[in-house]
């Protein structure tokens, strides 16, 4: 094969490849602006960080909720819990999130989405293409 035969391959070949794949931008777990009041737990920035992370703030509250195992909702752009949670473990719980559903096995860039195949929730890659199925808890 000609030199000239494989840098037209190797164009062709990146030209196919999503341009975010070639980003060697760091991804930072965004930090939640936690208060306690009473014996209730506001997320302040709650649907912030939910958007940063490029998911639905229902599937993150759900998340939250049943690592917690207690009861919360939306109000506005904040996340109300039943209960006094400090910061910290709302971090934790959020860093684990993030690991779970969000940052690519594959490649570990966070430009993920969730779809389901049949019956089950898939993680797809849109900066490697890689489609890597999501264990959920029994």
């Amino acid at each position: 094969m000609e030199e000239k035969d494989y840098i037209k391959l190797l164009d062709r070949a990146r030209s196919m490849v999503p341009a975010d794949a070639f980003n060697r931008q760091r991804f930072e777990v965004p930090v939640m602006d936690v208060i306690k009041e009473g014996p209730t737990t506001l997320i302040r920035n709650f649907l912030k960080v939910a958007e940063y992370i490029n998911r639905e703030p229902q599937e993150l509250l759900k998340f939250i909720l049943g690592e917690t195992a207690t009861s919360g909702s939306l109000d506005g752009q904040r996340a109300l819990l039943k209960g006094t949670f400090p910061a910290k473990k709302i971090g934790q719980l959020l860093q684990r999130y993030v690991d779970a559903y969000v940052i690519c096995p594959t490649c570990k860039k966070p430009d993920t989405r969730i779809d389901k195949e049949g019956r089950r929730p898939v993680l797809i890659c849109q900066a490697c293409g890689s489609r890597n199925p999501i264990r959920v808890k029994s």
